[in-house]
Order: C-alpha cells, then structure tokens, then sequence
C-alpha cells in the first residue's frame, strides 16, 4: 500500500507529498479474478472501502521484531497452506485458528463498513462467508471446476480469456476517447523531445545531484 501524489513537476515523491499531500492510494499485489472480465468487482472494491477504513482507524503501534516475525511466518503460512483445515497462525505469542483470525478480523471491518452504508455491510458479509465455507472461495471454485472438467490451469485460464475477449468486442468503440489517447502519446513524445534537447549535463550527474537531497 503505497501513498501516491500527481507527478506534475521535478519535485522529488516525498516532497511532493509532504507539500501537496496524498492524492490517491495505491494498493499493490491484489490478486485477480479470471472468472471476472475487469479481474474484479464492485462487492470486493467495496469490501477493499471498508477494509481501508478499518486499517486507519485501528491502533497500530510499532512491533518488536518478535512480532515482525510472527507476522512473516504468518503471511508464508497462508500464501503456501491457506487451504489447509485448521491451518494454525501466531498472534501475540499464541497459536489461533486461520478461521478464528479471520472472524475476529472481519468483525471490525464490518463495524467500519456500518460507517459506509448498506452496500458496504453488504460486501464485507458477502466476503466474510468465504472463511468460514471454503468452497465459496474463488481458488475453491477454480478448483472445482477443473477437477469436475478434468481440467489443467492454462486451459482454464484461456477460456475465460476467450470469454472476456468476446464480451469486450461487443461494446462500442469510442474513437474520440483512441483520438484523445493519440493525442496524449504525440504529445509526450513532443515534451519528450524537448527535455533531452534542454539536457546539458550526463545521467550520472543527474542522478548524483537527484540523490543529493537525499543524503
């Protein structure tokens, strides 16, 4: 998760966001849904609301490095076994149910999602069944299907590729919106041009002087 401000001049990324602040969050390594033809949808874009709320409001103080531990055990353990029944996390010392950390955890997102409206209760209810019925989970349900289909990944995959593709082709063509993307790109191009033009020192002197500030 990563704050993010409009690169609008020379200014170094954290300058800009200690003088004009954060315009935009970006949330990095979200897994993509193959069954969906945008990779996503509005019930977890909504869950992703909630969710966010919840991680400014909760108290999050600095962690020993003991804790650093548990969380990285953590996170290896539920990236390799998070299928696996009774899959048994770290939280302060003492062992806890997948399931049981998954519960305690949505329950508060749940109380910021009440903060959101209907939609928001909503999503975070929709999501939070997965933990406790697996099988309604998208890895569940990708599995299924290629077991009950005999079925290998690049095949399934393709698939829905082929599917999203047609869906894709139905909708209308705006060419004033692929005159506009043409125009941008000349345009970069144009201030491109003229920044290298306007160079009068060396790469390496520009990225010392870049990093000077920083030292």
């Amino acid at each position: 998760m990563r704050p993010k401000q409009s690169v609008v001049s020379d200014n170094m990324p954290l300058d800009d966001l200690h003088e004009n602040g954060i315009r935009y969050i970006e949330l990095r390594s979200l897994d993509i849904n193959p069954s969906l033809p945008l990779g996503i949808d509005k019930t977890q874009v909504l869950f992703l609301e909630a969710f966010l709320l919840f991680c400014l409001l909760e108290e999050s103080p600095a962690i020993c490095s003991e804790e650093q531990v548990e969380c990285d055990v953590n996170d290896r353990l539920v990236a390799h076994n998070g299928r696996q029944p009774k899959l048994a996390l770290m939280f302060q010392r003492k062992s806890i149910l997948l399931q049981d950390f998954g519960r305690i955890l949505m329950d508060k997102i749940y109380l910021c999602a009440e903060l959101l409206g209907q939609n928001h209760q909503m999503a975070v209810n929709t999501i939070a069944k997965r933990i406790k019925y697996v099988e309604l989970t998208p890895s569940a349900i990708m599995m299924s299907y290629m077991k009950k289909h005999n079925q290998e990944f690049c095949r399934y995959i393709n698939a829905f590729a082929k599917q999203h593709k047609q869906t894709f082709l139905t909708y209308p063509i705006d060419q004033a919106h692929f005159d506009y993307l043409d125009q941008q790109a000349k345009e970069s191009c144009q201030q491109q041009f003229k920044i290298e033009q306007a160079d009068n020192v060396s790469f390496d002197e520009y990225l010392a002087n870049y990093f000077s500030n920083y030292q």
